[in-house]
């Protein structure tokens, strides 16, 4: 039985009456319906749906944080502080099913951002909208058809040996040692600024076989989660392992975190206090400004001038297959060739003939250069056979001899 009003019929309320049918839609529209409001007598009032008590952007982006229970800490925390910055002020109170894709593309035309601060704020804003349309908010996400800006990825910024020596002894004459041991071990290991300082004895190192067992983990939480739930095995050179064992006098018997602040004599609770003492540093040796995440950068590119095995390089550093390491470190990988390849292709080749052959073009072309001057040379052009392009470039070397 559906309910009814008890009102006399009459003009005057026929007018009343499509009035509240059109409240009513605009609140069923905007999930503000309460059909308690309308119809306290109706009997069947229990059987109907609970009005959803979401409605507002607001609403369903505090629902959406809340629901992302299993992320990091600091990403959650990251994504608030994006729809607090950006999003809410603007569209906050605005019932989402009012929101369209023009405002939304409005809002960020009037944004002043790089491409990749701008994506990093698209991602809770459509977060938030694709919540509301599983919830039966909204048909469609009006922030799903949003492209991200386009971001050339910085390339790689790494130090040269020289210089990462050089900042691990100014450190030392300057800084606490658990300072430098701090330094030294993502520049022979490789490891990610956020998962070093949640390196642990008990349960990320294995001292027999000199590993370390590590992920990108969240600090800011009691329990070290992996953020992509997979951990992988750093085997340690000497060098990071020596920066390791160092602390074991300061941070051991303690039984936690490997790396602390020594200012505060606890772990290091970020990955941006450090950051002031690095600043410090490349300012006293007068090294252009990079971020202490270009150690991680500098281990991989010394480790392929070193000659080590790309493959093996890309599991020490977590990468599933080489193919992310050429592409991004391409040109140390040319670098640490040092003509090694082309070796091998004299080798292929018949690198004994070849000198043989250029030995004689070069003898001949001295003793023609001498003898005939100009004539000498047309009588190499003529008279060579198939080595006279070879012998001609060997002719360059030996222009001295003609006076």
């Amino acid at each position: 039985m559906r309910p009814v009003l008890d009102m006399e019929w009459n003009e005057r309320n026929r007018r009343a009456a499509l009035r509240m049918v059109d409240q009513i839609k605009e609140k069923i529209r905007h999930g503000r319906f309460d059909p308690a409001d309308y119809f306290p007598e109706y009997s069947g009032l229990n059987g109907l749906a609970a009005p959803c008590s979401l409605s507002t952007f607001s609403d369903y982006a505090q629902a959406w944080l809340r629901s992302l229970g299993q992320k990091a800490a600091a990403t959650r925390e990251d994504y608030s502080k994006a729809l607090d910055r950006v999003w809410l002020d603007d569209l906050g109170e605005r019932p989402i099913r009012a929101i369209r894709y023009s405002e939304l593309m409005t809002l960020i035309g009037d944004l002043v951002v790089a491409g990749k601060t701008l994506n990093n704020y698209l991602i809770p804003l459509r977060g938030v909208f694709e919540f509301a349309r599983r919830d039966g908010a909204i048909e469609s996400n009006p922030a799903a058809g949003i492209e991200n800006a386009p971001v050339q990825k910085p390339a790689p910024d790494p130090f040269t040996l020289p210089e990462v020596e050089a900042i691990l002894d100014n450190l030392a004459e300057r800084e606490d040692s658990q300072v430098v041991n701090y330094f030294a071990a993502p520049f022979f290991a490789g490891f990610q600024p956020s998962e070093q300082v949640a390196l642990r004895w008990s349960t990320s190192i294995s001292s027999s076989a000199r590993y370390a067992f590590s992920g990108p983990w969240c600090v800011a939480r009691p329990r070290r989660v992996p953020r992509t739930y997979l951990v992988r095995d750093v085997e340690l050179s000497d060098r990071a392992w020596a920066a390791i064992e160092a602390q074991r006098a300061h941070t051991q018997l303690a039984g936690k975190e490997i790396f602390w602040n020594p200012a505060t004599g606890a772990p290091w609770t970020d990955i941006q206090s450090q950051w002031r003492i690095w600043q410090c540093c490349l300012k006293r040796l007068g090294l252009r400004y990079r971020e202490p995440y270009q150690t991680r950068h500098t281990f991989a590119t010394l480790a392929l001038m070193a000659g080590a095995n790309p493959s093996y390089i890309a599991r020490q550093l977590g990468h599933t297959n080489a193919n992310m390491l050429f592409r991004v470190y391409s040109k140390w990988i040319d670098g640490a060739d040092k003509s090694r390849e082309r070796d091998k292709l004299n080798v292929g080749f018949g690198h004994d003939l070849a000198t043989e052959l250029i030995a004689e073009a070069r003898k001949f072309a001295a003793i023609k250069y001498l003898s005939g001057g100009e004539r000498g040379i047309r009588t190499l052009d003529t008279g060579f056979g198939p080595y006279a392009p070879l012998a001609g470039e060997c002719l360059r070397p030996l222009g001295h001899l003609s006076g």
